[in-house]
């Protein structure tokens, strides 16, 4: 083999060896350190290029130009049954989503109307959307099926090797499984 080609070899191995694998997770200190924002897009949608405009109006759901307390919660996911699952009662819930709301509209709503323009959120910037992880509000949208596999079954059941059987023994894979059998029998149960 030519000394051209060892080179041109040690500098590609090197480069893919910077670039790291795509299973990789960013190191927790410095996922930590992104705003909520990106983290929500990442993790939630799967998307990791993007900027404020498009933030904005992806999570403006009634698509009228403006984020109402209904669209703020919505962001943080505080309805979402594994937020519910965090929090002891409906009345604890209903304050910990008054709190994030109430404090993302005195952060951004410069007007004091109750809602958040596009203008207002760009103003604010990433670190308008603060987060309130310690709340349980960590931005899932999607039904409880649909954020298994968006989380679950990404993380841990992506490949052949972790799809048998014998792999599924995490406590979400139970708690998953044991759901789907409860439907069931509902089901023969109806008939």
């Amino acid at each position: 083999m030519s000394v051209t080609r060892l080179l041109l070899l040690g500098a590609v191995a090197c480069i893919v060896k910077a670039h790291g694998g795509h299973d990789v997770k960013p190191d927790d200190g410095e996922w930590d350190a992104k705003s909520y924002a990106e983290q929500h897009m990442h993790k939630e949608h799967h998307i990791d290029t993007f900027d404020l405009a498009s933030f904005f109006q992806l999570h403006d759901l009634n698509r009228d130009g403006f984020w109402d307390r209904a669209e703020i919660e919505a962001v943080y996911g505080v309805h979402h049954e594994y937020s519910k699952a965090k929090t002891p009662d409906e009345q604890e819930q209903q304050a910990n989503a008054d709190k994030i709301v109430d404090a993302i509209l005195k952060k951004m709503d410069t007007d004091r109307n109750g809602l958040i323009g596009l203008k207002e959120f760009e103003a604010a910037g990433w670190e308008g959307l603060q987060s309130f992880k310690d709340l349980g509000a960590e931005g899932h949208h999607y039904d409880v099926e649909s954020e298994f596999f968006l989380h679950h079954e990404e993380e841990f059941h992506s490949t052949p090797d972790t799809q048998t059987d014998e792999s599924y023994v995490h406590q979400e894979d139970f708690e998953h499984f044991a759901q789907h059998e409860k439907i069931e029998l509902d089901e023969i149960n109806k008939e």
